[in-house]
């Protein structure tokens, strides 16, 4: 129905947003991450410029069928709109990470602070994870400080996670300081974590 409507206000001119987001959430719907991506290039050739929604239900098509690439070329493409959300974030790290693009996920959280767009626990605890899977346990105990800097409270997973990224890299000193902290935080430790 969505489509159908959307072929009928290209016949007859030009399509509103909500007509073409609405088509869009149908190929999302129904796995048709490729049709999406079209959608939304041609809205810009329609001279209907995306929003965010736009963007963001794209985004989720591609991070659905594993298409991280296309998805890490539609942020960039995200440029015109000048606008990134903590949504457009989130949906791209997910697509990273299910194309195993730790690099690339860590990134993006990055590009968030230049967005002023703040991590919540889940996608901080989620960086904390991916940094293990690169053996890179500095970026995990950056990210923990981060985290304390912009008052996003960590949870014992936080703790877990960043003490086992530092015991895969052999950085027993730093686990055995975290552990501390764990305890000291109120936070007790779990049989994964000792």
């Amino acid at each position: 129905e969505a489509l159908a409507l959307l072929t009928d206000r290209q016949r007859r001119g030009r399509p509103d947003v909500q007509v073409c987001n609405s088509a869009l959430v149908a190929c999302a719907k129904a796995g048709q991450w490729d049709r999406a991506v079209h959608i939304l290039s041609g809205m810009w050739e329609q001279d209907v410029t995306p929003d965010m929604v736009s963007y963001n239900i794209a985004l989720g098509a591609c991070e659905e069928a594993h298409e991280w690439e296309q998805a890490l070329a539609m942020l960039d493409d995200m440029q015109r709109c000048r606008r990134r959300n903590f949504f457009t974030f989130n949906i791209s790290i997910g697509a990273c990470v299910q194309g195993r693009q730790w690099e690339r996920a860590l990134d993006l959280m990055d590009e968030m602070l230049y967005w002023e767009v703040t991590p919540d626990w889940r996608m901080y605890n989620l960086g904390i994870i991916l940094a293990g899977d690169g053996k890179q346990w500095h970026i995990a105990l950056d990210l923990l400080k981060d985290m304390w800097l912009r008052e996003v409270l960590p949870d014992a997973m936080t703790f877990s996670a960043a003490i086992s990224v530092c015991e895969q890299s052999g950085r027993w000193e730093e686990a055995l300081h975290l552990l501390g902290d764990m305890r000291r935080k109120g936070f007790a430790p779990d049989a994964a974590t000792c």
